[in-house]
């Protein structure tokens, strides 16, 4: 083999696993966010995470608008359900420590 074929099936090696790793992340698109979001948190640029993923900076910034989005539902589902649950429990905790303070009281009278 020559020093040129030896080239060429490198070229052809790399642009195989390049369309390999783009066609992977396009494809599956929740491992995808997922490193989106893992690269995000690292401090990485939406122009960063394009050219590691081999997606364009708008897909990525389309995939930070979906995590966004899910963070702010579940927030939501969080404040709408868990706090009025735990803001009930304290009501009735206090509630409970109210009449063991009255009960008490009345019995040193």
């Amino acid at each position: 083999m020559d020093m040129n074929s030896l080239v060429d099936m490198a070229k052809n090696r790399s642009v195989e696993n390049e369309k390999r790793r783009k066609t992977n992340y396009k494809d599956n698109v929740e491992l995808r966010r997922h490193i989106v979001q893992s690269m995000l948190i690292r401090g990485n640029t939406q122009w960063e995470i394009a050219e590691y993923l081999g997606v364009s900076q708008p897909t990525v910034n389309r995939d930070i608008q979906w995590l966004r989005s899910v963070a702010k539902k579940e927030l939501k589902d969080k404040l709408e359900k868990k706090v009025p649950e735990e803001y009930y429990r304290y009501l009735v905790s206090i509630d409970e420590v109210l009449r063991h303070a009255w009960e008490i009281n009345s019995i040193r009278i």
